[in-house]
């Protein structure tokens, strides 16, 4: 499970509102966009991916840990 900001009270977006709202972002971008997250949240990683395919932008991983994770679910197929 997530940790961060566990110790804060209420609620927090749902997966899918986070994806949708990251969505929305790249949509509206212009120009390049810079995403930061953990290399274990796979979930977190294929949601930019899928922003990435759905307007066209280009993806670059950095971090040694990334793109193992990234490899490793495209040999999975996840």
């Amino acid at each position: 499970s997530e940790s961060t900001n566990a110790e804060r009270k209420g609620l927090t977006p749902t997966e899918q509102m986070v994806g949708n709202h990251l969505e929305e972002a790249f949509i509206h971008a212009q120009g390049k966009i810079f995403v930061s997250t953990f290399a274990s949240n796979v979930n977190r990683i294929q949601q930019v991916v899928g922003a990435c395919i759905e307007t066209n932008r280009k993806l670059a991983l950095l971090g040694r840990s990334m793109v193992n994770v990234v490899s490793v679910a495209i040999v999975r197929g996840d």
